[in-house]
């Protein structure tokens, strides 16, 4: 592994409310937060964040102690300027990245998530299905519906 990005005058540190944000960013083009419970400290986070930075402007904040990650994450976005950023989650921010999203969908351009349970290809996993809001709802439903069911099916052939 090579060593993590360094930041010439050490990470910038976003302050809301009362709330200090201390966060890592390399990188030019659309924003990615890359949601990490250690940041880059985390030796996948570290890679990610190195890796992305090569095509994305990515910022890998250190979640403050104490505070609510909903919250945390939607003042983030706020107060950093961020425009539809997409979202790389690793536990613990998988569900509250998902629940703003679909809460405030103009906040969030896309999310990808991290499982790192093991996984034997046959079954279990994760699906996140998008539908286009600007389609009727049979066509919405259906192609669901096909997204669901090849997924789903892969473990039983």
């Amino acid at each position: 592994m090579t060593d993590r990005p360094s930041l010439p005058d050490g990470p910038p540190v976003l302050r809301t409310g009362t709330t200090e944000t201390h966060y890592h960013r390399a990188g030019q083009g659309p924003p990615v937060l890359l949601l990490f419970a250690d940041a880059t400290a985390d030796e996948l986070g570290a890679q990610l964040f190195e890796r992305l930075a090569a095509c994305f402007r990515v910022i890998a904040p250190v979640r403050p102690a104490g505070v609510d990650i909903a919250s945390w994450l939607r003042d983030l976005i706020e107060g950093l300027g961020l425009i539809r950023p997409a979202i790389v989650a690793d536990e613990p921010f998988v569900l509250a990245s998902l629940a703003l999203s679909t809460q405030e969908p103009d906040r969030v351009g896309a999310i990808v998530v991290i499982a790192r349970a093991p996984h034997d290809g046959e079954a279990g996993g994760i699906l996140c299905v998008r539908v286009d809001p600007a389609s009727d709802t049979t066509t919405r439903a259906a192609a669901a519906e096909a997204e669901i069911v090849r997924f789903l099916s892969r473990g039983s052939r």
